[in-house]
């Protein structure tokens, strides 16, 4: 995944932008909300009022609901700056808008719609939707009425995606001036005297970033396959999150067992086996930090429980993490 710098709360608190966030949902009948990485998790922010359809929230009233719609939401999101996807069906099988807030082909920021459904296709969706709501143990009466009151895309389709561009451009337009502002204060906070402010500035904005390196894009001969690809990038670059086969598999709306066996046929090994690879990886460059002990090492690398991290750590190493750490000391 891309480093971007983390979306600026500036930007989500924009009256203009909580402004179309409101008008879309007046209008369409759908709100917005951003997805974006935040540390070793991922962060979900709603512009304005929390407004969202009845059908999503029967799904979140269950705890596996919730994180499945979660992660939805995060592989959704990353598809669609990888692939330029503008539509998609959620692990509930409903339709949602999402749009890239970033440029960059390995960007992971998105702005996602409200849930819709689609004439003509109401039926197979709420079949999927039953088979979900039945699994979450939800009141299948209740959740069918919420489905049906879902706004359609074919009505509002295409104002719902003017209202979607306007608030792209607005976040992406407030982030380049805070940035700017951020950049000046930082000019003239480092270069006291200087009166050559435009040099300033101009050495500033010009300096190569290291977020601006071109990383090679996954390649899919399937959809399948690509979200396979996206979701084995994720895990490398950020191999501490709360990983589940069961919560991946329902956002790419496919069976545990199939994806288990699409993921070892895409990367040749088994998905525990790639994670925990992922996650001892990760927790080697931690321990080179002395400041955390093995807890906090254990934590930040994806492990709960310090005691069985361990076990793992020796099984891939043969050493205990503190045995590896201290290997690594110069004499």
């Amino acid at each position: 995944m891309g480093n971007e710098p983390n979306l600026r709360a500036g930007a989500l608190n924009h009256p203009l932008l909580r402004e179309v966030n409101e008008l879309a949902l007046r209008c369409c009948g759908i709100s917005f909300l951003i997805v974006y990485p935040a540390g070793d998790h991922w962060g979900q922010a709603i512009p304005g009022k929390i407004n969202q359809p009845e059908f999503c929230s029967l799904i979140k009233t269950s705890e596996q609901g919730g994180k499945q719609c979660r992660m939805s939401h995060v592989m959704m999101s990353i598809a669609a700056c990888r692939g330029g996807i503008t539509e998609h069906r959620c692990h509930a099988g409903s339709l949602t808008l999402i749009h890239p807030l970033s440029d960059e082909k390995d960007g992971t920021v998105a702005l996602v719609s409200s849930c819709l459904s689609a004439l003509g296709k109401q039926h197979a969706s709420w079949d999927e939707a039953r088979k979900v709501g039945k699994t979450l143990g939800l009141n299948l009466r209740k959740l069918k009425k919420a489905h049906a009151a879902l706004p359609a895309l074919d009505d509002n389709g295409q104002l719902a995606r003017e209202f979607m561009q306007m608030a792209v451009d607005i976040i992406k337009e407030i982030q380049f001036k805070i940035y700017i502002e951020t950049r000046l204060e930082e000019a003239l906070s480092s270069r006291p005297g200087n009166h050559n402010l435009s040099q300033v500035l101009v050495d500033k904005l010009t300096t190569t970033s290291p977020d601006c390196a071109a990383k090679p894009q996954s390649i899919s001969t399937s959809k399948i396959e690509k979200m396979i690809r996206i979701t084995a990038d994720l895990i490398t670059e950020q191999p501490g999150m709360p990983y589940n086969v069961e919560e991946v598999a329902a956002s790419m709306r496919i069976s545990p067992n199939h994806f288990s066996s699409e993921f070892h046929r895409c990367t040749g090994k088994r998905f525990s086996d790639f994670l925990t690879e992922k996650r001892i990886a990760r927790s080697k460059t931690l321990l080179t930090d002395i400041t955390l002990n093995i807890e906090e090492v254990a934590l930040k690398a994806g492990y709960a429980d310090s005691s069985y991290y361990a076990r793992k750590f020796k099984q891939r190493t043969g050493k205990t993490p503190t045995q590896w750490r201290e290997s690594m000391v110069p004499a």
